[in-house]
């Protein structure tokens, strides 16, 4: 027994397994993150477009708007950090709004556009369950 006492003890701790990740599941979680930032940018021209040429709508209107805004890019960034919640969330929120919008107007026009919007936001979504899925296998076990 040579060793000094004040030696830290070893673990295994600092040692970290190397996930294999595919480049597509990556892929499809950035490209929903794109796709939530471009909704975000879609709805700050909304504010500008609205601001300028429809007075009438008011500064309350303008502020939910606004807010949905910085709701969809902190949910970006969230899905961009590969965040389950924040993925499902911006799915079933940008659902919803389109779900009220069409029972409130009660057209369906800009449907494929936001079929493909959906389309990004779910396979995000799905994305971000496989890579923690992805990162659980490959914990040690306690």
């Amino acid at each position: 027994m040579n060793k000094p006492i004040y030696d830290p003890p070893k673990s295994d701790l600092l040692i970290t397994a190397q996930v294999e990740i595919p480049e597509k599941l990556i892929n499809k979680i950035n490209n929903g993150a794109i796709a939530a930032t471009v909704l975000g940018v879609l709805v700050l021209g909304l504010i500008l477009l609205y601001s300028s040429s429809r007075p009438d709508l008011g500064s309350d209107y303008l502020m939910w708007l606004g807010f949905t805004a910085a709701v969809c890019f902190a949910l970006a960034y969230g899905i961009y950090r590969k965040s389950r919640v924040a993925s499902t969330l911006m799915f079933f929120l940008f659902l919803l709004i389109k779900i009220l919008i069409w029972i409130q107007t009660g057209s369906f026009d800009r449907i494929f556009m936001s079929a493909i919007f959906l389309y990004f936001l779910f396979r995000a979504m799905a994305a971000t369950f496989q890579y923690h899925k992805r990162l659980k296998e490959a914990e040690p076990a306690a």
